[in-house]
């Protein structure tokens, strides 16, 4: 269940980060829950639509599906976020994004910091459309009662 996480102090101008309850990747085990996938999929299209990357190559042009599957095609956005936020990651932790846990919501791995990235990034972007995610057009009944509730 995607929620809305308060953060006991501000990070990067932030009260709050849109979180996920659980790892949404190309791994095996990455539960990969249909609003937590729905979140990271709607946050990486609007990032993307609005950086649109010259190196952005011409197989991954489409627009994002957001249906709540995870599909190669936010597998391979979710590698770039990753390598964006560690250029060392893991292997084992390349293709995941993981909830922000507690005060500081690292866990010891670098992927953690995927989600965080990704609010903040997108709350740079477009502030507007960060604090009324839940109002995303694309966001389906249910993700917007999780992040409301």
């Amino acid at each position: 269940m995607a929620a809305k996480l308060q953060l006991d102090r501000q990070y990067h101008g932030m009260n709050f980060i849109w979180n996920i309850s659980q790892a949404v990747g190309d791994h095996v085990d990455c539960p990969n829950l249909t609003t937590d996938v729905e979140l990271v999929a709607i946050m990486s299209a609007e990032i993307v639509r609005v950086v649109r990357p010259p190196w952005l190559h011409a197989s991954v042009r489409q627009g994002f599906v957001v249906n709540g599957v995870m599909d190669a095609y936010l597998a391979y956005w979710i590698r770039i976020f990753n390598t964006d936020v560690h250029h060392n990651m893991a292997s084992w932790e390349e293709g995941i994004v993981s909830p922000a846990r507690g005060v500081g919501w690292g866990s010891g791995t670098t992927h953690t910091w995927t989600i965080v990235k990704m609010n903040k990034t997108l709350n740079d972007l477009n502030p507007s459309l960060w604090q009324n995610f839940p109002n995303h057009p694309n966001v389906s009944p249910t993700l917007r009662q999780e992040l409301q509730g």
